[in-house]
């Protein structure tokens, strides 16, 4: 940023925790485009910034966890065909998925394994569950789309997909950047789906288990119904 009146030029870089704070993001959007057409100067441009990154959210813990909650059983009917058995459980697990996510806000060291650390988890519960409680009685459910819903928000498209865009536009490094570290974050969580279902050695695998989707039984103008969930 740079101050016109004073002559002086300076740039301020703000680390900041990753969030679901969209809010916080379209103010800052904002304030740069304030910036930029010269409305406002530096100092009151760092000042504003300063005042939002320091505004709490305007959801509480609650409801950010209610939404990874509905986002993985939503995700698990209209996305990955599945049925009832699966959609509860990804919300469950997607509901652990969110209360690490906010455990990383407290100890940002975390934040680098979440992936492997919440996709151990979640693979090591869902082989349990699969094996002792939910094939045993008789409920249809497949390992994948438990697992994939499970941890929806960890998967990385929006990553690759702005990747992409900044090498069309001509930004090589940055876009490069990101389609690496999108593809890294995929590793890591084929790592984690891995790593947890290795731990749990002497139960036999379940991943061909023949799933039904609930849609494709019930009519697929319920995803609308879904749709709206995933995106609430």
């Amino acid at each position: 940023m740079s101050d016109h009146v004073g002559g002086c030029c300076g740039q301020v870089v703000l680390k900041v925790g990753q969030s679901l704070n969209c809010e916080a993001l379209y103010l800052v959007d904002d304030l740069a485009l304030l910036v930029i057409d010269r409305l406002i100067d530096a100092e009151e441009a760092d000042a504003r910034l300063e005042d939002i990154l320091a505004m709490p959210p305007r959801y509480s813990k609650w409801v950010q966890w209610l939404s990874f909650t509905f986002a993985s059983f939503a995700c698990a009917i209209i996305f990955f065909n599945g049925g009832w058995a699966d959609a509860v459980c990804a919300g469950m697990f997607g509901t652990c998925v969110g209360l690490f996510r906010t455990l990383t806000e407290k100890y940002p060291a975390l934040n680098k394994l979440m992936s492997v650390i919440v996709t151990t988890g979640i693979s090591f519960a869902t082989t349990l569950l699969l094996n002792y409680y939910l094939i045993p009685n008789g409920y249809n459910a497949c390992y994948f789309d438990i697992m994939l819903s499970s941890v929806v928000w960890l998967l990385c498209g929006v990553s690759l997909t702005t990747g992409v865009i900044e090498l069309a536009n001509g930004s090589m490094i940055s876009g490069a950047a990101r389609i690496f570290g999108a593809i890294f974050q995929t590793l890591m969580i084929g790592f984690g789906m891995a790593i947890g279902g290795s731990i749990a050695f002497w139960v036999p695998a379940q991943y061909d288990t023949v799933c039904v989707s609930w849609l494709s039984e019930n009519g697929q103008a319920y995803g609308i119904i879904f749709f709206l969930m995933y995106v609430a």
